[in-house]
């Protein structure tokens, strides 16, 4: 029988549950503007109260201090977002279509941070290809499990829509295809965007690199190349929020290095401080430091 949890407990798991979505938001709107350039509404807190994992309501506090039910978001209305937003507006996307257009006698797998992305990618998939199946492979999909398998069993012009978050440990993409010049292929994998950390990168990338189940080492017709590409947004040359997603990966790579080997600080500090206008503001760390220098944002720490 499950116990209710604790007053005090609640409120901690409350305010960790708040922060994080609204953590994830800014994250989500940075990644993808497209969907989250104006504010989700939340739908009536008496029919549709938000609960936690336990199945308890999550509530926050007014500014008088009551604890009220915190409600669901309404759901993203991705067929509006698509109808009214032509292919020509969304750069990614077109890129995307492009470089899946090429992959006709291969498996495609494209993955993202976040699933509305991929829910909206989908539908101008389906403009562009209407003869080929798509899979997802995601949260939001309870027969998750059955779309990787229709996806590894199916056609060899497939197309799997995946979250980094899903393909974790024990997911194997091993499946692979042969082209019309008799060469085989592991499934090629696009990224629609830049991930949170090299290691999840690295992990994702993994999910297709199976070489026991892709012929290594003995058959002669083995997969010797596993092709990983990522759409990157471009400004006229200009810096942009993709770059500044690379740059912090970068850093928070440089400082996982720093806790395992010596390594020179001074080169640490070139990567972090550019000029002396990022040094201004000392409170900032290295990734925020890094984004106010590239896009030339100046703000009063006083």
């Amino acid at each position: 029988q499950h116990r209710p949890t604790p007053p005090a407990i609640l409120e901690k798991q409350n305010a960790k549950l708040f922060f994080l979505a609204q953590l994830t938001l800014c994250r989500r709107k940075t990644i993808s503007p497209l969907l989250f350039h104006q504010e989700q509404r939340r739908l009536d807190a008496s029919k549709h109260p938000k609960r936690n994992s336990h199945g308890d309501v999550v509530t926050v506090s007014t500014q008088s201090g009551k604890a009220v039910p915190l409600a669901e978001v309404e759901p993203m209305n991705y067929e509006r977002l698509h109808a009214r937003t032509p292919i020509s507006e969304v750069s990614k996307f077109r890129a995307i279509i492009e470089r899946v257009a090429e992959c006709d006698d291969k498996r495609t797998m494209i993955v993202a941070e976040h699933v509305d992305p991929l829910e909206l990618l989908r539908l101008y998939l389906m403009d562009a290809f209407p003869g080929r199946p798509i899979f997802r492979f995601h949260g939001k999909i309870s027969s998750r499990g059955k779309q990787l398998a229709a996806f590894k069993a199916g056609p060899p012009d497939g197309i799997l829509l995946a979250t980094r978050g899903s393909c974790g440990v024990a997911i194997n993409i091993e499946c692979t295809t042969v082209d019309k010049l008799g060469i085989r292929h592991a499934v090629f994998q696009m990224n629609l965007d830049t991930a949170d950390s090299h290691a999840k990168q690295t992990q994702c990338e993994g999910r297709i690199q199976r070489p026991i189940a892709q012929g290594w080492p003995d058959d002669a017709n083995r997969v010797r190349i596993w092709n990983s590409a990522t759409a990157r947004a471009s400004l006229f040359g200009s810096f942009t929020l993709d770059d500044w997603y690379k740059d912090a990966q970068a850093i928070k790579s440089s400082r996982c290095a720093d806790l395992l080997r010596d390594v020179d600080a001074d080169n640490l500090i070139e990567i972090e401080t550019t000029t002396t206008k990022a040094d201004d503001c000392p409170s900032m760390d290295g990734v925020l430091k890094n984004l106010v220098e590239k896009m030339q944002i100046y703000s009063n720490t006083s």
